[in-house]
């Protein structure tokens, strides 16, 4: 069997975050803010790059936000990102990134403007040397950008190898290097960044080894640590950081020569130690010399990670899980306590006094992040914000203190920016990435006073006897930071009197890992949903996955009986005495219109109406003519239609009129504003097939004049060797070095008297676009009423990934003309509080393509014309929409037609603006700050007419249901692929299952508590009476009912102490309380935890949902739950599920069979030996499939007469299993085994083949890396056509990273074209960083000679597909004996959701 993977929603969240500046920041300057840095965050496979602008706020600090600008899906994860300023930095002031993967792999990325992309400048990769073993790799990069180094995963225990990358800070002689200068441009030594990389075995890095010479380099450190008797190798590492203000790159590794466990602490609890190692490099072909400048004294076995300080600081901070240590620069060291353990981990010179301790926190997982050179921010594990001060007494450290400033969610990485104005150690921003919640970027400021004689953030006073915030406040404030302004947190006092303030200002939504699905209904007027258990922290709780956007508050709509097939408008009118709006409503034959003064109907159908001149006229199209009425309407002036007869659409922009006949006529009409009549507008181009208006009313895209010829000399205005001041520097932000590329001054004002539009607010007015395609599928755009050519581009109808003006692309003649014709096109804003242009393509095939419009002074041409648009489009969003059906021949008069497709702009629903799509499968177009414009499929089939309401924030709308109006939902975010909706609940949720009698969801939470072990009596083994100490917590769970749509928990049960859910699911048991024979209930299956000495025990619980009378205070709650049976068991009851009217178990290393007789008591009927713990319990007739922790995955049959489970097959190599499911097609049937990497294997059981022992041995016929570890599994029927008939199922994965991914079967003729067309697009299309898609799906297997990948497609590589130009798509699809239509239909046929 052959299957097809794919990602329907990518991971959440911010694993790693990189400020970085890529643009000259005056080039894309708009009324937006100003962009003071960009962004880039990576999560899994995802990297995404964000503009970060801040907006200067009058008697106020400054604020930044978040503006998305791309998206990146990676054949790879990504295990950091550095920033890189390489020769060419010099010349354009830009940065490089260098991204690394989990397969030991870097790649140098570059940003090119032109095509709005990081594209590889090279790729670096090390995964196939002997050495290296599986694993994640270990980066870090100079601060100077002189080298990066790359701590391989090693094979041979805790030998490490470091793979080093220098780069060029200085030009160099290119013929020493045996290298042709001519043959690299006119960019010389700039294009080539990089000397040869080389390996360097750190167990050979020792003081004394003569192998390393040369003596130290430093300007800043001695050499003056502790280093009696040489220091052991290095090896074990832990961590490694490169330390700035050093004259040659100096590496910090921190290591454990001897390891350690808990057993062996009173002989070795001193292991670890940090070494310095100076990595210098001497001519351009030779390679690094390393030299141990220095090694600390031993230092505890708890350290987890080195930070480095600043360089007027010096040293290096070494966080332990219990404390913070300051490794001073001649060897002291000064240490801070975080809880009472630590005096127990380190009792070294410096260690904290029981009195010095003011906080109680764990520092596992912590980030630290310095803003100020005796100030830092320490984000904990648990949300909690910590302030370290460290206090000097000359050029040394003397003390540190740390003080609590608020709590948050946990942070997975810190990024410092600095602001416009800003400056290192008074104020900034600091963004906080989360893996499990929202990430945050904060505004931080240091001292009472304001910025730039502002007035200082509201707090409250400072008091000398502590913090005036509660520990537990929130620094994030609420999650709609768009809608209500955040407040600061502010502690009292700090050791040098100088306050933090820490104030979000914007948030990153993420849902967090999936723990558990399943679908349900969510209300009555919504399909079943996805409910998923998510998130951590305070955003811990449910998430509603919706397939589609559903209306809300719908409301009928009293317009008659008939059918408004044609279209619906409301619009607003301003009369003379009062505003006033009308309904206009159309069929196949009559129009009505509705208004406060009546009822009218005229004996022809509208194509389209709105309201011109402000409101004051209002305009009726009609398939033959123009009817333009007053306020009132009454009749003004009639005007027919002459080369546009048969007319069948219109569009409309204050005060111009576009009406469009078939085969690509057009005639365009304007009301004249001072004899108030229509008048015809000639085109300046004579073959226009479609055109469309627009008006740039948030002034986002600036008209450029010509830029004056320059010295190519001048662009090259500093040096870029400033790195690590730009980083530490008091001084004011230091200007791009091509900031003078795009220069201000070249830009034109919208102002009336150059033409532009007056918009609705005062003295302000806006460029109008006329963008027009000719019959070749040219773009041209104009300026009204001027009618000057701004814009021009050709073949768009191609679909290419850039529109930039002055493209003059050919359209190949392999490519059929019937498949480029534009049927029409659409400019309009969309967003939320950032409204963006977008253009939309559709051609008369279906394929629709959205491009945003990114502003760019440098990329207006630069031509003949006296002026042009800065900007380019980039295609954001692509799809093939089905074609309109016709209708039927003969049908009947009470069979309305199929619906018209139709592009309907829209503004302020709430909050959102964007483009709504009729027809029989209608679509929503919508952004948000975030994300990209997304294409979201609408819930109701057949919408013929939509509206945006004229008075209320509503919108009406048409349908084969009838006509209603309705609103957006407020509580569903639209940053992902899938809109969501979260239901925050400050809890964690096991598992969660539905009720399909009552409706309700039913929930195990998961509640941390402190871990309290008791006695056989009752009473604690242990108390803990010392303050400082950090208690040991553990979960305790309860279940409850919970009722959808409020969400709230009507009813539940609590556990005993220390007891929490490990497997909650619904049940079918054999009842005879039913007519069926069947019933289901809830089975729960529980973990005792009793402390590390004593074997947890378990607990099996049934639970049933029953009907009560409500109480008169609360008569919404119907239902309850109610126990039937509890066992406590001696072993942990893992995994459960139902067979043929029994229950299943597995408790410990025993699988049980039982069934619940006259529904009282569970009796054991079967049982049978498995594994060491069973972590996945399938069922499909009387077959079962377990998956075990260690021992792989076991097919066992049950069977009843007599009871007994049969041993029918397994996998005998050891895995991991993390979820196992069966997979249908069409009477096959394979098992999917998916284990805790992120590894999807398909078996198969087929006792006629030799290689399976007679079927005792499950065949593996796939090996795939799906690249995240799936908890949580859910199968779904997949439906080939309209049959009743089930033949193929499919399987949802929920991921830890926050994806869901799904696997369903393929046909074999299907399978065979996709395979080929996958094997073409890994050849021959550009990938992103370089990377190779086949090598991040293969898995490494030493029992095979070759790897087995080829039975599962890689859907997000064959997604590719439809994102291609079309003349690429036709020839890629060629090559393999297609055609693109046939590849994107089944495409589109397994791309289906639960």
């Amino acid at each position: 069997m052959q299957a097809y993977h794919r990602a329907q929603l990518p991971p959440t969240g911010a694993a790693h975050a990189l400020s970085v500046r890529l643009t000259p920041l005056q080039d894309s300057a708009t009324v937006e803010g100003t962009v003071v840095s960009h962004l880039i965050t990576a999560r899994a496979s995802i990297l995404q790059l964000f503009e970060v602008r801040e907006f200067e706020q009058p008697g106020q600090p400054s604020r930044a936000v978040l503006h998305h600008v791309l998206t990146r899906r990676v054949h790879g994860n990504v295990t950091s990102l550095a920033r890189i300023r390489t020769l060419a930095s010099k010349v354009d002031g830009a940065d490089r990134v260098l991204v690394t993967f989990t397969d030991a792999k870097m790649s140098l990325l570059e940003w090119t403007p032109s095509a709005h992309d990081f594209l590889p400048v090279s790729l670096h990769t090390f995964e196939k040397l002997p050495q290296v073993a599986e694993g994640r790799a270990k980066a870090a990069t100079d601060p100077a950008s002189r080298l990066s180094v790359l701590l391989l995963p090693s094979n041979t225990g805790g030998d490490g190898t470091l793979a080093i990358l220098p780069f060029f800070q200085e030009e160099i002689d290119l013929e020493s290097l045996g290298v042709d200068a001519d043959a690299w441009g006119p960019d010389g030594v700039a294009s080539i960044p990089y000397a040869p990389s080389h390996l360097l075995p750190l167990a050979s890095l020792t003081a004394g080894n003569a192998g390393f010479t040369g003596p130290s380099r430093s300007s800043t450190l001695s050499n003056a640590l502790t280093n009696v008797g040489g220091p052991p190798p290095v090896r074990n590492v832990i961590d490694m950081t490169f330390l700035p203000g050093f004259n040659e790159p100096t590496l910090a590794i921190l290591y454990a020569p001897e390891p350690t466990w808990t057993g062996r602490l009173e002989n070795v609890n001193h292991n670890c130690l940090v070494s310095l190692v100076t990595l210098a490099s001497g001519s351009a072909n030779s390679e690094t010399t390393a030299v141990v400048i220095a090694t600390s004294p031993t230092l505890p076995y708890s350290s987890l990670a080195v930070h480095p300080c600043p360089p007027d600081l010096g040293g290096t901070l070494i966080i332990t899980a219990n404390g913070i240590l300051h490794l001073e620069q001649g060897g002291k060291v000064v240490a801070i306590a975080a809880n009472g353990w630590f005096s127990k981990d380190y009792s070294g010179a410096g260690a904290s006094r029981r009195d010095d301790i003011t906080v109680r926190e764990e520092l596992e997982g912590a980030r630290v992040v310095f803003i100020a050179n005796n100030k830092a921010i320490v984000f904990c594990k648990s949300g909690s914000t910590l302030e370290l001060t460290l206090q000097t007494s000359g050029r040394s450290v003397s003390s540190m203190k740390l003080q609590k400033v608020g709590k948050g969610i946990a942070a997975s990485c810190v990024e410092r920016i600095r602001g416009s104005k800003g400056r290192f150690g008074e104020n900034g921003y600091v963004f906080v990435g989360s893996e499990v919640g929202d990430s945050a970027l904060l505004r931080w400021e240091i001292g009472a006073g304001g910025v730039n004689g502002a007035a200082p953030v509201a707090a409250p006073a400072p008091q000398d006897d502590g913090m005036d915030l509660d520990d537990d406040e929130d620094i994030y404030g609420t999650s709609d930071l768009v809608k209500s302004a955040p407040a600061a947190i502010v502690p009292a006092a700090s050791l040098n009197k100088r306050s933090l303030t820490l104030t979000p200002c914007d948030m990153l939504d993420s849902t967090g890992a999936i723990r558990s699905m399943v679908v349900g209904l969510v209300d009555d007027d919504t399909p079943a949903e996805l409910v998923a258990s998510t998130g951590g922290g305070p955003t811990a709780g449910l998430t509603v996955f919706h397939r589609s956007i559903a209306p809300r508050k719908r409301r009928k709509l009293d317009v008659g009986d008939a059918a408004s097939t044609s279209g619906l408008w409301s619009i607003a009118l301003n009369g003379a005495s009062a505003t006033s709006s009308v309904l206009v409503k159309s069929d196949a034959k009559s129009t009505t219109m509705i208004s406060q003064a009546g009822t009218s109907e005229v004996a022809d159908v509208t194509l389209g109406a709105a309201s011109l001149l402000g409101g004051k006229v209002f305009v009726r199209v009609t398939p033959t003519e123009l009817h333009l009425l007053d306020s009132d309407l009454t009749p003004r002036q009639t005007q027919p239609l002459t080369s546009a007869t048969g007319a069948v659409r219109a569009t409309f922009s204050d005060p111009y009129i576009a009406v469009f006949a078939p085969k690509g006529k057009v005639e365009v009409f304007v009301v004249d504003a001072s004899s108030g009549q229509l008048v015809a507008q000639p085109l300046p181009l004579a073959d226009s097939r479609s055109l469309s208006f627009f008006v740039d009313s948030s002034n986002v895209v600036p008209l450029v004049r010509p830029a004056p010829p320059k010295d190519p000399r001048a662009t090259v205005a500093q040096s870029g060797d400033l790195d690590e001041e730009d980083l530490y520097t008091s001084a004011p932000r230091r200007a791009l070095a091509s900031e003078t590329v795009g220069s201000l001054s070249l830009v034109i004002p919208p102002t009336i008297e150059a033409g532009a539009l007056p918009t609705a607010q005062a003295n302000s007015a806006a460029w109008q676009w006329l963008p027009i395609v000719d019959a070749n599928g040219r773009l041209e755009i104009f300026l009204l009423p001027s009618m000057q050519p701004v814009f021009s581009s050709s073949a768009i109808a191609l679909f290419p990934e850039v529109i930039e003006d002055g493209g003059e692309a050919v359209i190949p003649p392999e490519v059929d003309e019937d498949d480029v014709i534009v049927d029409r096109i659409v400019c309009a804003n969309i967003g939320q509080t950032r409204l963006r242009p977008h253009l939309i393509i559709h051609l008369t095939n279906g394929a629709t393509a959205v491009y945003e419009a990114f502003p760019s002074i440098s990329a207006a041409s630069s031509g003949t014309r006296q002026a042009s648009l800065g900007v380019r489009f980039v295609k954001v969003a692509t799809r093939r929409l089905p074609l309109p059906r016709r209708a039927k021949r003969g049908a009947g008069d009470d069979e309305p037609p199929p619906p018209r497709r139709e592009f309907i702009p829209f503004a302020d629903l709430e909050g959102y603006t964007g483009v709504f799509v009729t027809g029989e499968d209608a679509l929503w177009l919508l952004a948000t700050d975030h994300g990209p414009a997304r294409i979201f499929d609408h819930a109701e089939k057949g919408v013929y007419g939509f509206s945006r309401d004229a008075e209320e924030p509503q919108f009406a709308i048409q349908t084969k249901a009838g006509a209603f109006t309705a609103t957006l939902p407020t509580d569903v975010c639209f940053d992902r692929e899938l809109p969501f909706t979260r239901v925050p609940k400050d809890r964690r949720y096991a598992a969660i299952t539905f009720d399909f009698d009552s409706g309700l969801y039913v929930a195990g939470a998961l509640h941390d508590t402190v871990f309290m072990n008791f006695d056989e009596e009752g009473q604690p083994v242990f108390v803990n009476d010392s303050p400082e100490l950090v208690e040991p917590r553990n979960y305790r769970s309860n279940v409850e009912l919970i009722m959808p749509g409020t969400w709230e928990a009507i009813h539940g049960y609590e556990f005993r102490p220390n007891e929490f859910i490990s497997t909650l699911k619904t049940v079918s048991l054999a009842t005879r309380s039913t007519v069926s024979g069947r019933k289901d209930f809830i089975a729960v299956g529980t973990t005792v935890y009793r402390a590390e000495d004593l074997a947890a025990r378990g607990g099996i619980y049934l639970f049933e949902v029953i009907k009560i009378n409500p109480s008169p205070s609360t008569p919404h709650i119907e239902h309850q739950l109610k126990l039937l049976f509890f066992e406590d068991t001696k072993s942990v009851v893992g995994n459960l599920c139902d067979i043929n009217g029994h229950l299943i178990m597995s408790m410990g290393q025993k699988l049980y069979a039982r069934a619940f007789e006259q529904d009282e008591v569970l009796l054991a009927v079967g049982f049978l030996d498995v594994g060491v713990h069973v972590t996945s319990l399938q069922s499909m007739k009387n077959f079962l499939l377990i998956g075990d922790a260690l021992q792989s995955v076991t097919l066992v049959a049950f069977q009843e007469d007599p009871y007994k489970l049969v041993l029918l097959g397994r996998d005998y190599r050891p895995a991991r299993v993390a979820s196992a499911n069966f997979l249908i097609n069409d009477g096959k049937v394979s098992f999917i085994v998916g284990d805790v990497s992120g590894v999807l294997r398909l078996f198969e059981y087929d006792p006629t083949n030799i290689a399976s022992h007679a079927g005792q041995r499950l065949l593996c016929r796939t090996e795939y890396n799906a690249g995240a570890e799936a908890e949580s599994t859910l199968l779904f029927a997949k439906r080939t056509g309209t049959e009743v008939e089930v033949k193929q199922n499919g399987i949802l994965y929920g991921g830890i990273d926050g994806s869901l991914y799904s696997l369903v079967p393929v046909r074999d003729i299907v399978f065979k074209r996709l395979q080929l067309l996958q094997t073409q697009m890994t050849r021959h299309v550009l990938h992103f960083a370089g990377l190779n898609p086949r090598g991040h799906r293969i898995v490494k297997n030493d029992s095979v000679s070759r790897a087995i990948t080829k039975g599962i497609l890689d859907g997000e590589l064959l997604a590719d597909f439809e994102w291609l130009p079309l003349d690429r798509q036709t020839e890629l699809a060629a090559s393999v004996g297609t055609d693109p239509d046939t590849v994107l239909a089944n495409l589109r046929n397994l791309a289906s959701l639960w």
